[in-house]
């Protein structure tokens, strides 16, 4: 299996075995497209940073657990 680790949520590495984010991330659309799903701009990977998103609340009066 061939993993391609292109992002992780606030982890850079210089490390020449694994280099985060992917240097060449912000060229690529197939890496893009499906970001821009999760919110993720192009901004955002040049600057290593990623939109935060807030945890699931719970209707009032609800027992559910997220």
């Amino acid at each position: 299996i061939d993993l391609d680790i292109i992002l992780y949520e606030g982890v850079s590495s210089d490390d020449p075995a694994l280099t985060l984010p992917h240097p060449r991330a912000h060229l690529r659309d197939f890496v893009l497209l499906p970001l821009a799903d999760l919110g993720v701009t192009r901004a955002d990977l040049l600057a290593n940073t990623l939109p935060r998103t807030p945890p699931p609340t719970n209707p009032k009066g609800s027992d559910a657990k997220p």
